[in-house]
């Protein structure tokens, strides 16, 4: 079965390889939210052991929906995926800042633990 390279869910553009990486992405993205928020795919055939693998994810309350919780997966690539409505319509949600947050308080915690 050929893999079709799909449109990004974003923009609608049609994805491209992302130079020296083994997946493809949006055309039109760019850092700061200058342009569309972009995403990545990678083959079914390139995706068993191979980068960008989800590192971890971390479960963040929605503050509109008391008790319900979005996952936020972090990329070794360092992209960054949310499931909640407002990262698909491209926008860097408050659920990515909490999740980075809480990740700063972490880290925080194990350096000072361990006197780093």
């Amino acid at each position: 079965m050929e893999n079709i390279i799909p449109n990004c869910p974003r923009c609608g553009a049609q994805l491209v390889k992302v130079k020296d990486k083994d997946y493809y992405g949006c055309p039109n993205w760019l850092p700061g939210n200058k342009g569309c928020e972009g995403t990545i795919w990678w083959p079914e055939s390139d995706r068993k052991g191979k980068y960008p693998n989800a590192i971890f994810s971390i479960k963040i309350e929605s503050k509109s929906q008391p008790g319900f919780f979005h996952q936020v997966k972090f990329y070794e690539s360092g992209d960054i995926y949310c499931d909640c409505v407002a990262y698909s319509m491209g926008k860097f949600c408050s659920h990515s800042k909490k999740a980075i947050e809480k990740i700063e308080e972490i880290i925080g915690k194990i350096k000072k633990e361990n006197k780093l």
